[in-house]
């Protein structure tokens, strides 16, 4: 079997979410801290566990060169919110609408099959 090629989306999420970080007038430590707070308020981390994002966490996130690190989804609303930069959620609402119209076309397209 032939394998695929496709272009995955992470080097531009990473960039998305590097860029974020970069554009807001924070340190890397501030939006860390500022994203724990939100996390633990959300329920997302457990203040009693030491769960916490760290500035290091976001390092590895933003690295291409740390391809094992993966920013978590639950993370995204939180990063826009302290950055200020909502491009990503923009983006991946985007996504989204345009998933659900292709969704409807392929649906449109059985019904007139099953029509004939």
């Amino acid at each position: 079997m032939a394998k695929t090629e496709k272009k995955l989306a992470t080097p531009r999420f990473r960039a998305a979410v590097t860029k974020a970080i970069r554009s807001c007038q924070k340190s890397r430590a501030e939006v860390a801290g500022e994203m724990t707070g939100l996390l633990l308020a959300a329920g997302i981390l457990d203040k009693e566990a030491g769960q916490r994002v760290t500035a290091r966490m976001l390092d590895c996130f933003t690295s291409p060169s740390k391809k094992a690190h993966r920013f978590p989804a639950e993370f995204i609303e939180a990063l826009c919110e302290v950055t200020g930069d909502f491009s990503l959620l923009d983006s991946l609402e985007t996504a989204e609408r345009l998933r659900q119209i292709e969704l409807g076309r392929r649906f449109e397209e059985l019904m007139e099959r099953w029509k004939r």
